[in-house]
């Protein structure tokens, strides 16, 4: 198994590890050494084979960087030994320090100092809130929310008194959410408003009080929506914008009671999701950004500011459109000196968090070789680089991913991406459809990178010889209302059509060996991956569902409940199991119900504590084809929910798909990855 060769720059790493790792990880890495010393004395055509290591415990990689609100101070993740980590450093320079035993979302607070982390241990989805204090060497996360079976996020790091930040929790109903405020130094926290039970969203405004909500305007879920702003004294609510809650893209970014408005993201009265200035005092609105391809994807604001100075769209690779030509205009100059005389070609652009000043902002500019993460000095017009994949030992063996589209068979057009491995690129080779979740979600391009989002799992399997399709079907979020709607009770037909559609495309570019084909996904993505197999059991030679729905009855059901505001869109999009019409339906559109189809070998993988898709839902088919003695098999993860997050999980999890993937598509298998040796924490 040839991997990298190791040189002398990796010494401090490997002496660094030395010092953090537990003896069974050390034996793992000594092991390796010798693999890849032994690996490179054999030339071969083909890239080297990454292991699974790489791509889910990578301890050489720092990156996702943050950045403090004054501006000063830079948070990123990095391995801290074997275990996941937090490290903080001054932008001028100087010592990190490290805090080990990180997992979850995380952001800064007002205060530049203390760091939220939003963390869910059990996979039960019932998130407490925590904090560290980064001043502070090796600091362990304070729980602030210890409150069993609840869960609390993050409403505003802004509040008009300095020290306090705004959450909210489910505590007292787990169906709505309560307001909450809490003091950063003490942890104390006050209940500041409780949920009347119509309230979807607490808004809080530019001076860092409670200013507005979103409110239900009917008892019934779907009822119109409505953006309420309070008044002054606190006495009274007013209604300022309302709209249809079947809309998908109706959200408030911020809201400036002094000022007179508020700034909202809508695709109300038309198709393409844009970004408005709405008027509180006689609900005008005027338009700041519409794009006609594709739904705006995000704004961008200084921390704490009112109004954006960017908004970013995702039609193929990402723009960024500015607000502030200032700040444009010295952007551009910065990138053209960085990227215009140098080999990489400027795909894309996507910016990042930026400090209340706006002085220094976080840029990530995307090129064939990946995403770089950059950080832009106003003052001194330079872009100083942070992380850049290009220069991973792995990136040369990477492959590059680039947007494709295709016809559906009733003419909507279907756009995604395709990967094809390093070695076979304009050959014909096995496909692996991968099936995002959701439905209401999108794939976006990813660069040459075993870590990041979009790219790690393409590039995995590209790098076992597989060719990787991604599509947005009909129902993906990004391109539109009549997109979206088009998988109005067609997410077990027209949806699943365009899926096997985008495999037909591969067949005949000749990307794909028709014999050669297997469904992949996760979620909504594991339910199409076992609909693909029984809607066309001839095309697949296999499938992978992770956490895949086979009951749509069950599903929708035993949601969880804080989804009760959420759950007339599975009506719409799915059916009503409470009317017998609706329940026949979606029991005939359920995998569980045409079990007996499927002819190629699945793998399952699911959470033993997803609230979302319960395990019994892979339970299910397991004991169906068990008993119909067809292939079958089934990885549960006790200590996982929806998400497999743990690294010791994913490396079990990527070890077991590409064995299965081996045996029935005949691509790569790097055998027993020597992490395996040392799974403890």
């Amino acid at each position: 198994m040839l991997v990298q060769e190791v040189t002398s720059a990796d010494l401090p790493r490997i002496y660094r590890v030395w010092n953090e790792m537990k003896l069974s990880k050390l034996i793992a890495l000594a092991a390796s050494v010798l693999a890849t010393t032994v690996g490179t004395i054999f030339a071969q055509t083909e890239p080297p084979i990454i292991p699974v290591r790489r791509f889910v415990a990578n301890t050489d990689v720092a990156g996702d960087y943050r950045l403090s609100p004054d501006g000063e101070k830079l948070l990123w993740t990095e391995s801290v030994g074997a275990r996941p980590g937090l490290a903080v450093r001054a932008v001028s320079g100087g010592e990190a320090r490290k805090f080990p035993l990180w997992r979850g979302w995380h952001t800064w607070l007002a205060d530049s100092r203390h760091v939220l982390i939003l963390q869910d241990t059990g996979g039960a989805e019932n998130t407490q809130i925590n904090l560290i204090d980064t001043n502070v060497d090796g600091a362990t996360p304070r729980n602030i929310t210890p409150w069993p079976g609840s869960r609390s996020h993050l409403v505003s790091t802004r509040h008009a008194r300095d020290g306090w930040f705004y959450f909210q929790s489910n505590r007292s109903n787990k169906q709505i959410f309560d307001l909450f405020e809490a003091e950063i130094a003490t942890g104390e926290v006050r209940e500041v408003m409780r949920n009347p039970g119509d309230v979807v969203q607490w808004i809080i405004d530019a001076q860092g009080r409670l200013g507005g909500r979103v409110r239900n305007l009917g008892r019934q879920a779907g009822s119109d929506r409505a953006l309420e702003v309070r008044a002054e004294d606190g006495a009274a609510w007013r209604e300022v914008f309302r709209w249809d809650g079947h809309t998908f893209y109706s959200s408030v970014h911020s809201l400036d009671r002094a000022r007179g408005f508020a700034v909202i993201g809508t695709n109300r009265d038309q198709d393409k999701a844009g970004v408005f200035k709405l008027s509180l005092s006689d609900a005008k609105l005027t338009k700041l950004f519409v794009d006609e391809r594709v739904d705006y994807a995000t704004t961008h604001s200084a921390f704490g500011a009112s109004e954006p100075y960017a908004v970013r769209v995702d039609p193929h690779y990402s723009e960024t459109y500015f607000f502030d030509s200032a700040i444009k205009a010295e952007l551009d100059k910065a990138l053209a000196v960085a990227f215009g005389a140098g080999p990489a070609k400027l795909l894309g652009l996507r910016i990042g968090g930026a400090d209340s000043a706006l002085r220094r902002v976080l840029v990530y500019p995307q090129t064939d070789d990946g995403t770089r993460e950059m950080l832009f000095d106003r003052a001194t017009g330079t872009l100083t680089s942070l992380r850049d994949s290009s220069t991973d030992a792995e990136t040369a063996h990477l492959t590059s991913m680039r947007p494709i589209s295709y016809p559906a068979r009733d003419g909507r057009l279907i756009h995604g991406y395709l990967t094809q491995p390093r070695h076979l690129e304009g050959k014909t080779t096995p496909l692996v459809m991968l099936i995002h979740g959701g439905p209401w979600a999108r794939y976006e391009w990813g660069g040459k990178s075993v870590t990041g989002d979009y790219s790690r799992l393409p590039q995995f399997l590209a790098n076992r010889g597989y060719s990787v399709l991604q599509v947005n079907y009909r129902s993906s979020t990004g391109y539109g209302r009549a997109h979206l709607d088009a998988g109005v009770r067609e997410l077990g037909g027209k949806a699943q059509d365009d899926i096997e559609d985008g495999v037909n495309w591969a067949i005949a570019q000749g990307v794909a060996d028709p014999k050669r084909i297997a469904a992949y996904g996760a979620s909504f993505g594991g339910y199409s991956t076992l609909m693909q197999l029984t809607r066309s059991p001839e095309k697949y030679a296999c499938g992978v569902s992770i956490v895949g729905v086979s009951n749509w009855v069950r599903q929708i059901e035993s949601q969880p409940p804080y989804w009760a505001s959420f759950r007339h869109v599975y009506e719409r999009f799915y059916g009503d199991p409470a009317k017998p019409e609706d329940r026949a339906r979606l029991m005939a559109q359920s995998p569980v119900s045409q079990l007996d189809k499927i002819r190629a070998p699945l793998l399952l993988i699911h959470g033993a504590n997803d609230v979302r898709v319960l395990a019994q839902d892979s339970e299910d088919v397991e004991r169906a084809l068990k008993a119909a003695s067809k292939p079958v098999d089934m990885l549960v993860f006790a200590d996982e929910g929806h998400s497999i997050r743990k690294w010791q999980n994913q490396l079990k999890m990527y070890r077991r798909v590409e064995e299965f993937l081996a045996k029935c598509l005949g691509g790569r298998d790097g055998g027993f990855d020597l992490f395996q040796i040392g799974m403890g924490d």
